[in-house]
């Protein structure tokens, strides 16, 4: 099976959520949690990853997960260079601290600008508890997000999921999906989003209820041969996804 190396890996490790914010572009929390076989198959198409990010939902509601993603990672011996991780902050469990420990000590972690991060949200939408920050901040990659990383809170929504039911129209901004470049062996600047579903999408900026338009997913991670392939396909029809994502394809696509 053909490998490739990847800039930046997407992994939803569940959509599960301790909080209920109006600006969730994901949508409704689901009772969903990702299967890990999921990612062994995935890894198989792997030969190293320059960053993993690791989303949800809440990922600090699901420790283990990660931890059988380091599993597996050591397992098919896939370097990764560093990760991404956001987190709303409010419930931390000793377990998950032991899983960032054990995160940070796999990465590389090449002590530059581009190192690993935990990014506790902060930002005019989420609010944190101080006692889980202060827990956290024993860490040197932990980074506190506030309002003042956003020139302006309208324009870094997304039109999706809750966003649409709780804001005016012109409130947001449109997502929009992009071509990939495909090399031999690397599979560029892509983001590569696996969903708790398998299946694999363009972008993780993407509803729960976006995420199962077919015209949006570019493969089921275990219907794929070649990852490259799937990608150079998916870009012969991505006007069509960007058309979906402009309402201008209602009805699911074949």
């Amino acid at each position: 099976m053909k490998q490739y190396s990847i800039g930046n890996l997407i992994i939803e490790v569940t959509r599960q959520c301790n909080m209920f914010c109006d600006h969730c572009l994901r949508g409704d929390a689901q009772r969903c949690d990702l299967d890990l076989q999921h990612v062994e198959t995935l890894f198989q198409h792997v030969e190293s990853i320059d960053t993993l990010t690791l989303t949800g939902g809440e990922p600090s509601l699901v420790p283990h997960i990660i931890d059988g993603i380091i599993e597996l990672a050591s397992k098919y011996h896939i370097p990764i260079e560093r990760f991404y991780m956001a987190t709303n902050g409010m419930d931390i469990s000793d377990k998950f601290m032991l899983t960032l420990i054990k995160l940070w000590n796999y990465c590389e972690n090449s002590d530059d600008e581009y190192d690993s991060c935990l990014d506790i949200s902060n930002d005019g939408y989420h609010g944190y508890e101080e006692e889980y920050y202060k827990k956290l901040s024993v860490f040197k990659f932990t980074r506190k997000k506030s309002s003042e990383d956003y020139k302006s809170y309208d324009d870094s929504l997304i039109k999706a999921g809750r966003v649409l039911d709780n804001y005016s129209s012109d409130i947001g901004r449109d997502n929009t999906i992009y071509c990939f470049e495909v090399e031999e062996d690397n599979i560029g600047d892509a983001n590569i989003y696996l969903n708790c579903n398998g299946d694999i999408l363009p972008d993780c900026d993407l509803s729960y209820d976006q995420q199962d338009e077919e015209a949006l997913i570019v493969c089921n991670i275990h219907e794929v041969e070649d990852l490259g392939k799937a990608y150079e396909d998916f870009n012969e029809r991505v006007d069509e996804a960007n058309a979906y994502l402009k309402g201008e394809i209602l009805e699911k696509v074949a």
